[in-house]
């Protein structure tokens, strides 16, 4: 838990904004930012810590107690520091927009309402057993080198439009076991492994080309 002391200017905002479920942007230039494209920039915005995140995500934030935060809605960020949020209940939605991340995102046997990367970049993403009442979007110019979703239940849609996955020879979606309530997109740009998910009805370790 990092004490409200310690919490940069950025940090503070994202604590406000969470507590009446908001989305913050970060990225330089602000609302002015928005005509941009879709997609992260990792060299620019603010620079916020994994740590608060969790905080914030299992209702340990110092600034308020579980029922005050609405949502973590966040643009434009560098995630410093892992996010690891293994075997977690989150308390509020997460979605995070054309953010950059330094290391893996850890979702394993994680509990969420909803969780949304659009176009954010990450190195990887471990969310095998992840339990979502709603939506996983990982999609709109998501980048990582692989995503497991082995086991994972996502109660609403799973969403991979215009995702790319780029590990060369190796796996790059492994949905061994994964199911899903309502329906799955993979269009607009997403890679040729969309066929082989699909005929597999969603029991798949899907290999790029070399």
């Amino acid at each position: 838990m990092i004490p409200e002391s310690e919490l940069t200017e950025p940090e503070l905002k994202v604590c406000q904004s969470a507590a009446s479920g908001t989305l913050i942007d970060l990225r330089p230039g602000g609302q002015t930012s928005r005509l941009q494209a879709h997609g992260a920039n990792c060299d620019g915005g603010g620079a916020i810590r994994a740590e608060l995140l969790r905080d914030l995500l299992t209702g340990a934030n110092p600034r308020s107690d579980t029922t005050a935060v609405q949502a973590v809605k966040l643009r434009g960020a560098r995630i410093s520091g892992e996010l690891d949020l293994e075997a977690e209940k989150l308390i509020c939605p997460l979605l995070l927009q054309d953010c950059c991340f330094e290391h893996p995102v850890n979702l394993t046997e994680a509990q969420a309402p909803v969780v949304r990367f659009r176009g954010c970049h990450l190195p990887r993403l471990v969310a095998a057993q992840l339990e979502t009442r709603g939506d996983l979007e990982l999609a709109y110019g998501f980048e990582a080198s692989s995503v497991s979703l082995r086991g994972a239940h996502i109660g609403g849609a799973l969403i991979l439009n215009g995702a790319t996955l780029n590990n060369p020879g190796d796996v790059v979606l492994d949905g061994y076991g994964l199911a899903v309530d309502q329906w799955m997109s993979c269009g607009r740009g997403f890679t040729e492994a969309y066929q082989k998910v699909v005929l597999k009805k969603y029991r798949a370790r899907v290999v790029l080309k070399a």
